[in-house]
């Protein structure tokens, strides 16, 4: 039902894009992140890059999140492809495959971690709404094993003050089934920083 939600918002947005003519896949960006898995919060940072392959759809996209709660530290790594195409003068639909780790650790006087890794599937949509205004819709699909399996939604934004210059922000949300108690995990993560595009 989420799925089908988001697919008749893009629907409904396309005709209000602009051209989707400067849409750069070549960019690194760094700043705030937060991260809420169940009753912690993980206050940090992330670092992202993605690097266009010449003149073709394909693109390289690595990220990196890290945060801490109290005696809990939590870090999320991902590198993978991409591939985009119009799907008019006024949008790019991508799609990615991803690896993915995920590590959480007690750093208290009983201290352990819990660590594992897996894939991640992502479509969306990438549009500007004017010449400094771009959005971002996504879905994607996770499984990281003993940090669970589901499905989940991004909603981000990006300003641009110049060819080079921007600023991001982005939502995520997703639900993992937990192995442990076979209920789930609900991990939602806020981000929000400055893009150097070249």
């Amino acid at each position: 039902m989420k799925q089908l939600c988001l697919a008749l918002v893009v629907a409904a947005l396309l005709p209000l894009l602009a051209r989707a003519d400067d849409l750069s896949y070549s960019y690194i960006q760094a700043g705030y992140a937060s991260s809420e898995l169940d009753d912690l919060t993980f206050d940090g940072a992330s670092v992202q890059g993605s690097v266009a392959f010449g003149t073709s759809n394909f693109y390289a996209v690595v990220n990196h999140e890290s945060g801490s709660d109290g005696d809990f530290d939590m870090t999320q790594t991902s590198a993978g492809v991409g591939y985009h195409f119009d799907l008019s003068a006024n949008a790019d639909v991508f799609t990615e495959l991803a690896y993915i780790a995920n590590e959480v650790e007690y750093t208290g006087s009983s201290g352990y971690t819990s660590d594992d890794n897996g894939y991640r599937v992502t479509a969306g949509l990438r549009g500007m709404f004017s010449s400094s205004f771009e959005a971002i819709l996504a879905v994607h699909y996770t499984d990281v094993n003993d940090f669970g399996s589901g499905y989940g939604g991004t909603l981000g934004a990006v300003i641009h003050f110049s060819p080079r210059w921007s600023l991001y922000g982005s939502y995520t949300s997703a639900t993992r089934d937990d192995v442990f108690d076979d209920g789930n995990m609900d991990l939602k993560t806020t981000a929000a920083g400055v893009r150097f595009s070249f």
